[in-house]
């Protein structure tokens, strides 16, 4: 299953991006390379490197999603026309 690298990682939801995150390091630590797990998931080989780092580094709780900073949403009372 080759993913294609049209979209950006970026988009993706947080809970998503997670599970990408622990998926493709699972990989290299079950003995793929960097190369085959970046082919695989359409992902840049530094980005999976630099969550192997993290996560040899840190352990699992590097690959969690992190809150997104900043005020949050406002919610509106009225439904939209």
């Amino acid at each position: 299953m080759n993913a294609t690298p049209s979209t950006d990682a970026r988009s993706l939801d947080h809970q998503v991006l997670q599970c990408l995150r622990q998926r493709a390091v699972c990989a290299v630590e079950q003995g793929f390379s960097v190369a085959q797990v970046a082919a695989t998931f359409g992902l840049n080989r530094r980005t999976v490197f630099r969550w192997v780092a993290d996560y040899r580094r840190a352990g699992p709780g590097a690959l969690l999603a992190k809150p997104i900073p900043g005020r949050p949403k406002r919610i509106r009372e009225e439904p939209p026309d």
